[in-house]
């Protein structure tokens, strides 16, 4: 049985503007929060027990923040505590003023397999008014850097971007599949609660795109890259043949992991967990073996409703007779209907037993996942 694990890394350089991740802009706790996690990994091992590592995930925040060293004093808790495949997908989240040559070589060496560059967009008035903390040209050089020395490079890129048009999206989009990386993110700006940009918009500082623009853009995304070979196995996620994130698949896919850090998530037989936001309680908690997390055991309709948003994010959908061993011939029955009512809609498609969401449905998809789940 194959599991994943994934790793908060808490540090930032600077507050990006649209950003509601959990993150500390001050790194002076950084060592007694290594010496936390490396308490956290090897007290939760039993957790896993049985289990085969497949993926290792370290999110944040900025990941590469932290240097090659204290990356292997983390990777050697993790080995010395969990089986790991050797096969095991290792990616690091980076920002790309942090990536050298000698730093990617660092990581490259300590077992790092791919690397997740989050450049967001190749025009510096989009990285200005974002607050991020790079240039264009660093970005462009870190990707020439990182793609000579690790072969599974991604980069995420936001579209809808206040005063950034159709035209500078898809010059982004050239120019990130003009510099052969294997896997692009795209998403879309996101308004979310108590961040700087929602403050802006409230004020009426920021005026964001409207959906029938974004939608134009999410579209033109599905059809460029398309024509690059770039396969769009999840709705925001577009990889090369045998170069999807195998992490991320895991989530859409129910497969178990653990999530070490402030914030992080786990999901282990049918019990979701997660710790709390607060890196001083973190700290402080772990190391007296407080508790610093809410556990919640999903009821069968809260795992069914899971399923089908996990499953329709996927590129393969709801197997049907899956659902039906799953969950019975009740829920079978009731999601058949549903889903059916969008098949005439030309929002879903029934390929092979298989519910899948077309283009125009996933422009839709939080909509129709909605309608498809019980209350």
């Amino acid at each position: 049985m194959n599991a994943g694990l994934y790793i908060h890394i808490p540090f930032c350089t600077k507050a990006c503007h649209y950003c509601a991740f959990y993150f500390v802009t001050s790194g002076s706790q950084k060592l007694k929060f290594i010496d936390a996690l490396l308490l956290e990994i090897e007290q939760r091992s039993i957790e896993l027990s049985g289990y085969q590592i497949d993926t290792i995930y370290f999110g944040g925040g900025t990941p590469s923040l932290l240097s090659t060293q204290e990356f292997s004093v983390i990777f050697e808790k993790i080995y010395t505590f969990y089986q790991i495949s050797p096969q095991a997908e290792i990616t690091i989240e980076s920002n790309p003023e942090n990536l050298t040559s000698e730093y990617i070589q660092g990581l490259k060496t300590i077992g790092v397999n791919r690397l997740s560059i989050g450049v967001q967009s190749f025009f510096d008035d989009d990285l200005s008014s974002m607050n991020r903390a790079h240039r264009s040209s660093e970005a462009i050089s870190a990707i020439q850097i990182a793609t000579k020395i690790i072969n599974n490079v991604s980069i995420d890129l936001m579209f809808g971007l206040p005063y950034s048009g159709m035209n500078s999206w898809k010059e982004n989009l050239k120019v990130a599949t003009s510099m052969g990386v294997q896997h692009i993110s795209t998403y879309n700006l996101t308004v979310e609660e108590k961040t700087y940009l929602a403050r802006k918009v409230k004020r009426k500082e920021v005026k964001v795109e409207p959906d029938d623009v974004l939608n134009e853009m999410y579209y033109f995304t599905l059809d460029y890259l398309a024509s690059k070979e770039y396969v769009n196995y999840e709705i925001s996620n577009f990889g090369k043949e045998n170069y999807f994130s195998r992490h991320n698949l895991g989530y859409w896919m129910g497969t178990p992991y653990i999530g070490f850090g402030p914030s992080a998530h786990s999901y282990v037989a049918a019990n979701r967990r997660s710790n709390k936001s607060n890196l001083n309680e973190y700290i402080k908690s772990v190391s007296s073996k407080s508790i610093y997390w809410e556990m919640e055991a999903l009821s069968p309709s809260n795992q069914f409703n899971e399923y089908i948003l996990t499953r329709l994010r996927h590129y393969q959908g709801v197997n049907s007779e899956e659902l039906r061993e799953v969950f019975g011939s009740e829920l079978y029955s009731f999601f058949i209907d549903s889903a059916n009512a969008y098949v005439v809609k030309n929002l879903l498609e029934l390929k092979n037993g298989c519910y899948i969401l077309t283009n125009n449905g996933k422009v839709l998809a939080d909509l129709i996942t909605s309608d498809l789940m019980i209350d």
